[in-house]
């Protein structure tokens, strides 16, 4: 099995990301380490600093800021990147983790889900249609009733990559706003590289989604 990175990039506040933080602790596969993005050095209440990396960013880091800090520092040849507002249980990361065996593959998307209603879907990745629309693929249905769609990549909220693919990408790149993951989708696409949905990984999220945007607004 591949050695894993989950990466938790945080702008925001300590206690904006200590629930996700207790959820990946209490459910972590064996072999990975995770890491926390901060622009802020963490107090560790917890003393979690054996079991956790908290890397402390430049002040006023972007969240993509973060994200990139965490790659390149993660160790893993899989990174996986969990916003603050998600909850995860046990065995999430197993079948994610194993579609890069295959040398093909690029990204894999989680099934991301309510968090008060785990039976309902927000979505299974994302794509854009002819006119620059985001398209949330698998959005607002049933648990049991995903159907297989083309997608493009993973959300910022979950997705798992090929550490050396976003390497070699450049990392995300800031410029692109709120369609970072498209442009990052895209990227790898030219790279030669798939992407995949794991309907046998679910993330929780625990906010409320946003519309999609237009393409135009990056």
């Amino acid at each position: 099995m591949l050695r894993l990175s989950i990466v938790i990039p945080c702008a925001e506040r300590a206690d904006d990301f200590e629930d996700t933080l207790v959820s990946v602790l209490q459910n972590r596969p064996k072999d990975c380490e995770v890491l926390v993005i901060q622009p802020r050095a963490y107090d560790d209440p917890y003393d979690l600093c054996d079991e956790v990396r908290f890397v402390e960013a430049v002040r006023c880091s972007s969240t993509v800021d973060l994200i990139n800090v965490g790659v390149r520092a993660s160790r893993g040849e899989v990174v996986h990147l969990l916003s603050c507002d998600t909850q995860v249980e046990g065995g999430w990361t197993d079948a994610a983790v194993a579609r890069f065996e295959d040398e093909r593959v690029g990204s894999v998307s989680p099934v991301l889900t309510q968090g008060n209603n785990p039976s309902r879907v927000v979505t299974t990745g994302v794509d854009f249609g002819i006119g620059g629309e985001l398209i949330l693929r698998n959005r607002a249905v049933a648990r049991d009733q995903i159907k297989r769609q083309r997608t493009l990549g993973p959300t910022l909220h979950a997705g798992f990559y090929r550490r050396r693919a976003l390497l070699d990408a450049g990392c995300f790149r800031p410029e692109a706003g709120s369609l970072t993951h498209v442009d990052m989708a895209l990227q790898l696409r030219s790279l030669g590289l798939r992407h995949v949905t794991e309907t046998e990984s679910q993330v929780a999220i625990t906010r409320r989604h946003s519309q999609p945007l237009s393409l135009a607004s990056g």
